[in-house]
């Protein structure tokens, strides 16, 4: 089993082929998914969208907080 590399409530970005918008506030990790594929897998939320997104520990890297 491979661990988390990101922590609940760490702000992360979308690798390429993803793009967050222009205000620049990125993701924070809501929730880390139980094991059932290869990887990691994160619930994912912006603070301006309602809805939150799964994403896999390959699209995903650390970004600091918006001040």
């Amino acid at each position: 089993m491979k661990q988390h590399k990101f922590r609940l409530g760490e702000h992360v970005s979308l690798r390429s082929g993803h793009r967050d918008m222009a205000d620049g506030t990125g993701y924070e990790v809501t929730r880390l998914l139980p094991e059932i594929s290869l990887e990691p897998q994160y619930r994912i939320k912006r603070s301006i969208e309602i809805h939150e997104r799964i994403a896999g520990e390959h699209l995903l890297y650390k970004r600091e907080p918006a001040k």
